[in-house]
């Protein structure tokens, strides 16, 4: 499964709607400016990132990994993660698939 269709599937589920309007119904203000009402929940450390679809999922409902936030700030945050960058994601998850079996091989090392 593609990266982008893992992260349709999550963001357009029922799951989703449900913790993202729990969790707006908690934070109602942006918590970036603080300014205006929020509009969204973004996920702090992007969907796209993740090496696999578990992984995905994990972010998707972590209370840790959600920001509430108003649609300007929404916006700046997403031009500044470059976060829906396909490409540099796949990059991103491919560096913590190495990183990691690197450490699993180091485990087996003399």
């Amino acid at each position: 499964m593609a990266a982008d269709d893992g992260y349709n599937r999550i963001i357009h589920g029922k799951e989703w709607r449900r913790i993202s309007k729990l969790y707006k119904a908690a934070h109602p203000l942006c918590e970036e400016c603080g300014k205006w009402q929020a509009t969204a929940v973004h996920h702090r450390r992007p969907l796209e990132t993740a090496a696999d679809f578990d992984e995905m999922l994990a972010l998707a409902y972590d209370w840790q990994n959600l920001e509430s936030v108003c649609k300007d700030c929404h916006s700046r945050l997403h031009n500044e993660l470059d976060s829906h960058n396909y490409e540099r994601n796949k990059q991103l998850a491919a560096r913590r698939n190495e990183d990691r079996a690197s450490a699993i091989l180091s485990l087996f090392e003399d």
